[in-house]
């Protein structure tokens, strides 16, 4: 029905494939930003890394803890006869401080490594953020403005009751879904803007052929919207 619609004319088509250049410029702008947050920690990944170094601090204070207790202790037993209760307290609390502050190191060593690498993760993320403050800031709004701009286009499209083309209709039919219309209309924008960001022109495969540049922001957005267009 649809073939025979399209050969007759009888209905407006669509038109998702054509935008003004400053729509383009706008996708450039969140596909850079998009490729800088990549390179961001998450806020899983802080955590992770600040933990790792609390973990690491408070092994070394416990073993330094420890360590204060062994120099009191070897100082009452310089200067308490041996024999004495004072005498025999000391030497097992030096004993066990002992014992426990070595046990504290290990532990401090062993996790030395982990939070030296933590250090640095967090260190370079702050650079990061810092240097591309700027461009992320700036991708964001121009995200919001295209998203804006293309769920517009989208909506007349369905109010005109506009021929969709084969490439939209293959992964999210040929109109909107009386429920999660909402949903729907959100995995229509971002596969637009998928297609602006990254031109893709394929008018088969609604995401084009599988990325081979080195764009990590692109790689996890195709991610994203293959899983996301299996919904429909």
């Amino acid at each position: 029905m649809e073939a025979n619609l399209a050969a007759a004319d009888k209905m407006p088509r669509a038109d998702f494939d054509s935008f003004p250049a400053s729509w383009r410029a706008l996708g450039v702008l969140a596909g850079k930003a998009r490729a800088a947050r990549t390179m961001l920690l998450t806020h899983v990944e802080r955590d992770s890394n600040s933990s790792s170094i609390r973990s690491h601090q408070e092994a070394v204070e416990q073993r330094d803890e420890q360590y204060a207790v062994v120099l009191t202790a070897a100082e009452t037993l310089a200067s308490t006869a041996y024999g004495t209760s004072e005498h025999k307290q000391a030497e097992q609390a030096f004993a066990t401080a002992r014992r426990q502050a070595d046990q504290h190191a290990r532990t401090a060593s062993h996790r030395a490594p982990y939070a030296r690498r933590a250090r640095a993760a967090l260190a370079r993320d702050r650079e990061t953020r810092v240097r591309d403050a700027g461009l992320l800031t700036e991708g964001i709004e121009a995200q919001k403005q295209l998203y804006q701009k293309l769920r517009h286009r989208i909506a007349e499209a369905i109010r005109d009751r506009s021929l969709l083309p084969m490439w939209f209709v293959t992964v999210l039919g040929p109109v909107a879904p009386a429920r999660k219309t909402e949903d729907w209309l959100e995995a229509a924008t971002s596969l637009l803007a998928y297609r602006i960001t990254y031109n893709i022109t394929d008018q088969v495969l609604a995401l084009g052929e599988e990325p081979d540049d080195d764009d990590p922001g692109r790689d996890q957005w195709n991610q994203e919207l293959t899983e996301a267009l299996r919904h429909w």
